[in-house]
């Protein structure tokens, strides 16, 4: 049984300003033009990794993972809709899991800083960090993914099954990606 393409319109994450000058968030099939766009959002991105940011992002980062990891962290995963399912607040390797992960996206948010020179190349740093956070989701893996967990329990597998049913499908028909 075939997939049925999902369509959300536009992305919440993606800024009015990405928008206005046409940014495309999806692939095309020219890979050339690709990987022109792919190192042109890099390059955006590599300028504002520095020292300065990074010791700066990278303090942050270790004193919101140490209130993690004593359970004092303010950080609440339930806002996104990825941690909707309640093992993301009652569980506390899931909620340390989700609190570990929007203090990555905040730490890439904040190597990201105002720009006034260049406010496009802060628009595409912005949305390069919204892809690599996006795939870094620990929602993307099934044992990061209380629901999809409880789901292959509940099918005995088969939700599983068809998962690597339809992944297959998009390397064999759609080059690679998701359909």
């Amino acid at each position: 049984m075939a997939r049925q393409k999902k369509t959300t319109g536009s992305s919440k994450r993606q800024s009015a300003k990405a928008r206005a000058e046409g940014f495309r968030t999806q692939p095309d099939v020219d890979n050339s033009r690709n990987n022109y766009e792919l190192r042109d959002f890099a390059s955006a991105l590599l300028h504002y990794v520095n020292p300065d940011a990074l010791k700066r992002e990278g303090v942050k980062m270790l004193g919101e993972t140490r209130r993690i990891l004593s359970g004092d962290s303010e950080l609440d995963p339930g806002r996104d809709k990825r941690f909707s399912d309640p093992a993301w607040r009652e569980n506390g390797l899931y909620r340390r899991l989700g609190q570990g992960y929007l203090a990555f996206c905040q730490a890439l948010e904040g190597l990201v800083e105002e720009d006034k020179e260049d406010p496009m190349r802060r628009e595409k740093a912005k949305l390069a960090v919204d892809h690599i956070t996006g795939m870094a989701s620990p929602t993307n893996a099934l044992l990061g993914n209380p629901a999809a967990l409880k789901k292959a329990y509940e099918t005995r597998g088969l939700s599983v099954l068809k998962g690597a049913r339809n992944l297959l499908d998009d390397l064999k028909n759609n080059g690679g990606l998701p359909s």
